[in-house]
């Protein structure tokens, strides 16, 4: 048996005993389980070029307050009908989106399909909502955001 003769070896020990405890209690809430995504199991390939990402960024963006934004959405995007109609219903009618900077470009996932390939990418986006307020006044509000944008090119299959 350990001999403790002061209490300051004491509470080294209990000190030690307890980062242990928390050690290994804190490792079972740290365990990876990835969030699959529905039809994307693939690596990838070829990254997408940051003109076309910037290119789809564009479009996204300019289609923002129109009457057929929610066919730029995907079938599953989570509530589309619901943004679609909240973007025409809380927005000005004369709001405008405008894309400022495309601060990061990154292609995540792809996956060959026939003549295709389905790349899922990401941008990093800073734009800014501009609209006339009440008073007459521009309105600028600017922010950051993430997008995840499914890509779909054609690829020769020889």
């Amino acid at each position: 048996m350990t001999d403790f003769k002061s209490p300051f070896t004491l509470l080294l020990a209990v000190a030690f005993v307890s980062l242990l405890t928390e050690a290994a209690m804190s490792s079972e809430f740290r365990e990876v389980k990835p969030i699959p995504r529905a039809g994307f199991a693939g690596k990838v390939t070829e990254p997408v070029s940051r003109d076309l990402i910037i290119e789809a960024v564009e479009l996204i963006y300019g289609q923002y307050n129109e009457a057929d934004f929610r066919r730029l959405l995907a079938d599953d995007f989570y509530d589309g009908e619901r943004l679609a109609d909240n973007i025409q219903r809380s927005v000005p009618r004369d709001a405008r989106m405008r894309v400022l900077a495309v601060n990061d470009t990154r292609t995540l996932e792809q996956q060959h399909k026939g003549g295709q390939r389905i790349s899922l990418v990401s941008a990093i986006v800073i734009a800014q909502l501009e609209y006339t307020g009440e008073d007459g006044s521009l309105v600028r509000l600017e922010g950051e955001h993430e997008l995840h944008i499914r890509l779909f090119e054609r690829v020769d299959v020889s």
